[in-house]
């Protein structure tokens, strides 16, 4: 309900926990920054408190339970060497792609180290700072 937001944020998370908590082998993707980024540029001020909030809810509720949390990074290939075929024969019979946004001819995808969240700081702003840092970390890893 985007007339809403903060209680439709509540609700998400409230939804999350619940299902994380309750049934066994549940996984949980969420992209901190609240979108999908094209531009590869990772900004402290995008990341939300979803992703934490949700985690430190769970470590809560279950505290018996190993909760953790997965950084995985994804960098938009933009480089129009790259393109597949198709993407090739869609500039060549000249399809605008423009209403798509930034042209994207694939991604990488990489994992970092879990983050266990009993050991992340108990503050939610720090506790994302954290989550953030292990972003960049990825990156300067690359």
């Amino acid at each position: 309900d985007k007339s809403k937001p903060a209680m439709s944020a509540a609700n998400a998370t409230k939804s999350a926990v619940t299902v994380m908590t309750q049934e066994s082998d549940s996984i949980l993707l969420i992209f901190p920054e609240g979108k999908l980024d094209k531009g590869n540029v990772l900004v402290r001020e995008n990341f939300r408190a979803g992703a934490v909030r949700i985690a430190k809810a769970c470590q809560e509720r279950h505290p018996e339970q190993n909760w953790h949390i997965l950084p995985v990074d994804v960098q938009y290939i933009t480089d129009p060497a790259k393109a597949t075929p198709f993407q090739r024969l869609l500039k060549k019979l000249r399809i605008p792609r423009g209403f798509l946004g930034n042209t994207v001819y694939g991604a990488t995808v990489t994992f970092s180290d879990p983050i266990k969240v009993s050991t992340m700081h108990a503050e939610e702003t720090m506790a994302t700072d954290q989550l953030f840092e292990a972003f960049v970390s990825i990156r300067q890893k690359a």
